[in-house]
């Protein structure tokens, strides 16, 4: 069975969902205690930006299909006023990679 584009399930995401899920995320990954665990940490951290971004990228591309679609109209516009936000949190991210004791292992992987 076929999955049509049509039928995928858009899900409105808010920024705080997001910024607290990410901070749970990113804390998990600062208190990593191996290279094991910061790696895959890391890799939830990722992850669920993949899901968030997907979201988006969905919205953005419903209002490119139909750009008289109000509510994805809006979407657009609220998206593109969460990015500035979500990229502060990803900095405190890439501060951590930077500055975590696993920072070797996790530069080869």
């Amino acid at each position: 069975m076929k999955l049509k584009f049509k039928n995928i399930r858009y899900v409105y995401l808010e920024f705080l969902e997001i910024e607290e899920k990410l901070k749970v995320l990113i804390n998990e990954f600062k208190n990593s205690k191996s290279a094991a665990k910061a790696i895959e940490n890391f890799n939830k951290v990722y992850e669920y930006s993949d899901y968030f971004s997907t979201i988006f990228n969905l919205a953005y591309i419903r209002n490119s299909l139909d750009t008289n679609d109000e509510y994805y109209e809006k979407e657009i516009y609220r998206i593109n006023k969460l990015f500035p936000k979500i990229s502060e949190i990803f900095q405190e991210m890439r501060k951590a990679t930077l500055e975590s004791p696993f920072r070797r292992e996790l530069e080869e992987k």
